[in-house]
């Protein structure tokens, strides 16, 4: 979805069967502001909104693909898709192979149980520094990695980690 499928999308031939429209929309964003952008969309062929380019793609495509429930339900009642056309596939990942627990234990000098959290985790949506402050009074390990945004960015993390010795970046 987007300005660069305008040409496959609108452009459309006889021998293609059946065309799909894949979006990736922030299920941050309220569903009454993508339905304010993409009525805006429509308001001219000049005046264009990501929402509204979807809605106008979406009409020529016989299946628009979700990434999840909540993408689904913006594109269904924020961006105003024909629920029949959505689709939820959800992201596909290999599964790991086998986990060396006993091995993270030593290279973390751990006993026992602990606690992983993986993400980008100084961004505020992911709720990590209520995460440690929920964890870290029961005198659990907690393990966390992913990424970590810009300076400044998850100082409300780093804060809430210095409070207890066992929670480790």
């Amino acid at each position: 979805g987007g300005l660069g499928n305008i040409p496959g999308i609108f452009g459309r031939v006889q021998s293609v069967c059946k065309m799909g429209l894949a979006t990736f929309i922030d299920t941050t964003t309220p569903a009454w502001r993508y339905r304010l952008l993409a009525l805006a969309g429509h308001l001219h062929p000049r005046f264009i909104t990501q929402q509204g380019l979807f809605w106008r793609q979406a009409r020529a495509c016989d299946v628009v693909i979700a990434r999840s429930r909540d993408e689904a339900r913006l594109l269904i009642k924020g961006v105003g898709i024909d629920p029949r056309k959505v689709k939820i596939v959800l992201n596909g990942v290999n599964p790991p192979g086998p986990v060396d627990i006993e091995g993270v234990r030593r290279e973390f000098a751990i006993e026992g149980d602990f606690a992983l959290h993986v993400s980008m985790f100084t961004q505020r949506r992911k709720n990590v520094a209520r995460l440690i402050e929920a964890i870290g009074p029961l005198g659990i390990p907690l393990l966390i990695g992913g990424l970590a945004g810009p300076a400044g960015e998850g100082d409300d993390v780093y804060a809430a980690a210095k409070k207890f010795p066992r929670v480790r970046f």
